[in-house]
């Protein structure tokens, strides 16, 4: 520790070093002013002293050194053994010389932090899934950045030609990234080049760490741990074993994260860049998780990635918002030729994401209720990813493959996608609006962003802290997209026990413990015990804090568990594919028609409560709707006895479990044909 202190002071005068050399470089004594031992500060302070004629005692007030050493008002410098005191005049940037280094929180903050950043590395650092999403977005958005960087006119690589072979030397920095973090020495002269290019990267201070840095307590409580863990009991074992898989995880993902900035520092380098701006444009060309403002730790004990996502946003508008100086010989008003290339990509984005629409739309089957496949495809998969659908080459009708594309410069895509959408007839102009609108804010909004349809729980959603948002989303059973975590009862009839509903996704593990609890405090099949806890509950907890690591685990474990009984998998459940992979689902299908049952429930209603000649005109015009809500009636109906049928049929012993299968298959396709058929009339209507 005492070791870490000294680095730290040595680092904050280092800064304290630089601001010196401004601060007399250009002197303004309106702005800052400089002391020393020798010249200290002074100021008008009231003194006693005696009259020596008279010997009696008055105040004065006279010019009075101040005692700097001690003094918050002025930030000490240390050069050749000298010490400097620099007052600055502005109490903002004092607040931010003060702060250098990793903030002292109240204990609140650093209890939600110390939760929050275990919660960042399971979804990230120790999942390794997410080292395949995470590469696919970081090289986009570096070579986007980069791009950016070398045609600006401030670019800190103006004038370079190195994004080309940035791109080409991602393969051997991302080995090199892995060699170092792990100690491993190149076994050729290629290797070494680059291994050397790592040692001077992570000396330059260019390598990323993690979301959150550790103050001199927390690196405290590490190497407590690392002593248990050399303490050769069994415990110690169990926890080096657990060290080992998180520490082989995590410099995985460092390698990715860190292999796109290895690229483009080491070609900076070679292209005459200094050491200093090479490592400040690979720091700084995705996300730097360790630049943060004063209320960086604070923001991120409360709400995951904020950092992050003000780090991006900084970065996007900097690439993206201004354009260069008129080039010589050309019109003021030829915006593209001022435009840097990051942003004709951009729009290039936007017009083969409008292209890529088409030609899904010309590719994409149509379901039995008249509407395409592709239109039934998740908007917030349409915002995060590029999707292209597959049935055309053997699958099935309703599967895709998606590529993630890079927060923020994902709304180019947005824009395309959904003015092919608006041009094609299959969206309004609102609700593209509205959807343009949800993708800039969960792209740049520091507190994330979850959809739905209502007002309350879109605000309350989005504004509860991450260590209780999981609690309110199953407060409006609704997940960050929107869509139900698990199946509720049916608003008529008798309640059935929360622990007997779940859907047909749900891993058997948790319908087997939720129906466990539920029969060990007293209750059956059809009576809630003491202890009645919907299985998609606790698969909605479990996820939300394991994290992506967790998932990892469960998802892998249920595949497993499938293929070796021949079970049927889904296709965003097969491990690290599952990533790339999607397929139309028909819960969305059985969503619409609830909703759209309701919405005509409503117009029956209104029709219900009025009288005379104003209801029979009201009836005249919504005729064909009120008898679509009483169809919608009695599909409801059958779908319950369907239910049923179906939920007898899993809870028998009788039959092989492959007839099983296919009986509860039958039952789920009738049940799909009616909701279909329902959808196919509303559609209809419009």
């Amino acid at each position: 520790m005492d070791v870490n202190e000294s680095l730290i002071r040595r680092r904050k005068n280092e800064v304290a070093q630089a601001l010196l050399s401004m601060v007399t470089d250009h002197p303004n004594p309106s702005l800052w002013e400089v002391f020393t031992d020798d010249s200290p500060d002074t100021q008008r302070t009231p003194i006693r002293v005696t009259d020596p004629e008279t010997g009696q005692k008055r105040i004065e007030v006279r010019e009075q050194p101040v005692n700097m050493a001690g003094n918050d008002r002025y930030f000490k410098a240390k050069r050749a053994g000298r010490n400097y005191y620099i007052k600055l005049h502005d109490e903002r940037l004092m607040n931010a010389m003060r702060n250098v280094g990793p903030e002292n929180n109240n204990t609140l903050i650093r209890a939600a932090g110390a939760v929050t950043r275990a919660m960042s590395s399971l979804v990230t650092s120790y999942n390794p899934e997410f080292m395949l999403t995470n590469f696919s977005r970081d090289v986009q958005t570096a070579l986007l950045n980069l791009s950016a960087e070398q045609t600006r006119d401030d670019g800190k690589i103006k004038g370079e030609q190195v994004v080309r072979q940035t791109a080409r030397d991602i393969k051997p920095a991302m080995f090199a990234a892995w060699r170092g973090l792990n100690g491993k020495e190149g076994k050729d002269a290629k290797q070494r080049e680059w291994n050397q290019w790592f040692e001077e990267f992570q000396e330059d201070g260019a390598k990323t760490g993690y979301f959150d840095m550790k103050d001199i307590e927390g690196q405290a409580k590490e190497i407590q741990s690392m002593v248990r863990r050399a303490d050769g009991t069994t415990l110690s074992h169990m926890l080096k074993a657990r060290k080992k898989t998180t520490d082989f995880v995590e410099n995985m993902n460092g390698a990715v994260e860190n292999a796109v900035r290895l690229s483009a520092y080491a070609n900076a380098r070679r292209a005459g860049v200094s050491r200093k701006k090479a490592a400040s444009l690979a720091k700084n060309m995705t996300v730097n998780f360790n630049r943060r403002g004063e209320a960086g730790t604070a923001l991120n004990a409360a709400y995951m990635f904020a950092n992050a996502s003000i780090q991006g946003t900084m970065n996007f508008a900097r690439t993206m918002v201004t354009v260069k100086d008129t080039p010589k010989g050309k019109s003021p008003m030829n915006v593209w030729s001022r435009m840097n290339l990051a942003q004709k990509l951009g729009l290039g984005m936007a017009t083969g994401s409008f292209m890529l629409g088409m030609l899904n739309r010309w590719l994409s089957e149509e379901d039995e209720d008249g509407v395409l496949f592709y239109d039934k495809i998740p908007d917030y998969e349409k915002e995060r990813s590029l999707v292209l659908m597959t049935g055309w080459m053997g699958g099935d009708d309703e599967d895709y493959i998606k590529i993630p594309l890079p927060y923020g410069y994902n709304v180019f895509s947005v824009v395309g996608t959904h003015a092919e959408a608006v041009a094609a007839g299959s969206e309004e102009v609102t609700e593209a609006a509205k959807n343009l609108v949800l993708a800039v804010a969960g792209s740049f909004s520091p507190i994330g962003f979850e959809d739905s349809d209502e007002a309350h729980s879109l605000f309350l959603k989005n504004l509860t802290p991450t260590i209780f948002r999981s609690i309110t989303q199953i407060g409006v059973n609704e997940n960050f997209s929107g869509r139900p975590i698990y199946r509720e009862d049916f608003p008529f009839g008798t309640p059935t026990p929360d622990s007997s509903r779940s859907f047909r996704s749900t891993p058997e593990a948790y319908k087997g413990f939720a129906s466990f609890l539920n029969e060990f405090s007293g209750g059956t099949d059809n009576i809630s015990g003491e202890i009645d806890v919907s299985p998609d509950v606790m698969q909605h907890l479990v996820n939300y804090y394991g994290g992506g690591a967790w998932g990892f685990v469960e998802k892998t474990a249920d595949y497993a568990k499938r293929m070796a009984t021949g079970e049927e998998v889904d296709r965003y459940r097969v491990p690290f594919a599952g990533r790339f992979m999607g397929s139309v689902t028909e819960y969305g299908d059985m969503q619409r028609f609830y909703e759209r049952r309701d919405e005509l429930g409503q117009i029956a209603n209104e029709a219900e409560s009025l009288r005379g000649m104003e209801r029979v005109n009201y009836r005249r015009g919504n005729q064909k709707k009120l008898r679509l809500f009483n169809r919608a009636t009695h599909i409801e109906k059958r779908l319950r006895e369907l239910r049923k049928q179906r939920d007898r049929v899993e809870a028998t012993e009788t039959l092989p479990d492959e007839a099983k299968e296919r009986r509860i298959d039958m039952l789920e396709k009738q049940m799909q044909r009616w909701v279909d058929d329902f959808n196919r009339r509303y559609n209809q209507l419009e």
